[in-house]
């Protein structure tokens, strides 16, 4: 799917280059979809090395954790609705 909508907007955007990054840039599938996708439009494809590709969760975590810290921090006032319907249908 990521490969798909990286196609679609290589139909709707002239660039120069593709890439991948975060942690589904360690998925040698997915590397190899978007360099094949990337040489059939004549452009490179680059990946950092897999050993930087990580979650950022770990990250936004950290840096949530310095902003607190640095009293930056926003009060909680989301309200979020669950809805689990969507996931019904799958098998557990």
């Amino acid at each position: 799917a990521l490969v798909e909508r990286l196609a679609q907007a290589l139909s709707r955007f002239e660039a120069g280059a593709v890439t991948v990054a975060g942690g589904c840039a360690c998925n040698t599938l997915l590397r190899r979809e978007t360099a094949g996708l990337a040489h059939s439009r004549g452009i490179p494809a680059l990946f950092p090395s897999p050993k930087l590709c990580r979650d950022n969760g770990a990250m936004i975590a950290y840096a949530g954790s310095l902003r607190l810290q640095g009293g930056q921090a926003t009060p909680f006032t989301a309200t979020a609705i669950a809805n689990l319907d969507s996931f019904s249908s799958l098998p557990v």
